[in-house]
């Protein structure tokens, strides 16, 4: 692990095929994100960003398949509720 400083910024390199992105939103942004989180039982909001901007990228590039998809939403919802704190 290597730990690199830019000012008030400090960047963890966990992984050579991982990396950290900042973005900025809006709070009640973040706000609906941790709602769906929990309601589709994601372990964290990253998990959340991440699946969701993988379906919007397959979304752009003309594959997404919306019954996968539908099934995806479906198998997440019925999974057990736990509370998370974010």
């Amino acid at each position: 692990m290597r730990i690199r400083r830019q000012g008030n910024i400090i960047e963890l390199d966990l992984d050579d095929d991982i990396a950290v992105v900042s973005v900025k939103m809006r709070k009640s942004m973040i706000v609906k994100i941790d709602e769906l989180a929990r309601k589709y039982s994601f372990p964290s909001r990253s998990d959340f960003i991440r699946t969701a901007l993988t379906w919007f990228m397959k979304y752009l590039n003309g594959g997404v398949d919306e019954e996968e998809l539908r099934k995806e939403i479906s198998k997440r919802s019925t999974r057990n509720k736990y509370t998370y704190s974010f």
